[in-house]
């Protein structure tokens, strides 16, 4: 339950946080965990297709109003599909620049980076995975970014640390302040 709460607290932000709908979210979590499944496969047939990488890449992942990027994806090695509107990268940080300052980041083994709109960015982790916003980090294997829902999912074996939290935010609510770990599945 702490996971859930953990996960439903990231992905809908600390002022939706508090007034929670969970039928709501219930909704709209088998949507994305659908997405998530679709994007599992669109790594699988993306990754079989692998070409010549490019080595040590960074590319911006959706743009603000300003033309600043919303994440931006650093890779080890990166191989391009353009028919596929995908990228399959190795060794990857995810930087996600928030709004008000403040980057998070997500460290993936391995990832595809599918790419519909300059919006509309989907992220599928393979392998060890940890995600890491405002002194809260997940962590565990495989993941799933939604960056139209600002949705982030650790699939399993899911681990929680929250360190120099304020006491009243959403993520003092996971875990105790002084920073103890909670551990279990993925929700």
């Amino acid at each position: 339950m702490k996971a859930f709460t953990a996960i439903a607290m990231l992905a809908l932000g600390a002022p939706a946080a508090f007034g929670f709908d969970s039928e709501e979210w219930l909704l709209r979590r088998a949507v994305l965990e659908r997405e998530a499944e679709r994007m599992r496969g669109v790594y699988t047939n993306c990754a079989a297709r692998a070409g010549l990488p490019f080595e040590r890449v960074v590319v911006p992942l959706g743009l603000n109003d300003d033309g600043t990027a919303k994440m931006s994806l650093c890779a080890r090695r990166a191989v391009f599909h353009e028919d596929l509107k995908c990228v399959v990268a190795e060794g990857v940080t995810v930087v996600i620049h928030g709004k008000e300052g403040g980057d998070g980041s997500a460290a993936l083994d391995a990832c595809v980076v599918e790419r519909q709109s300059k919006d509309d960015v989907s992220v599928w982790g393979e392998g060890h995975a940890k995600v890491s916003w405002r002194g809260v980090t997940l962590e565990g294997d495989g993941m799933y970014i939604s960056l139209p829902e600002e949705y982030v999912k650790v699939v399993s074996n899911v681990e929680i640390v929250a360190k120099d939290v304020e006491i009243g935010s959403p993520a003092a609510y996971i875990s105790d302040a002084g920073g103890k770990k909670a551990k279990g599945g993925s929700e």
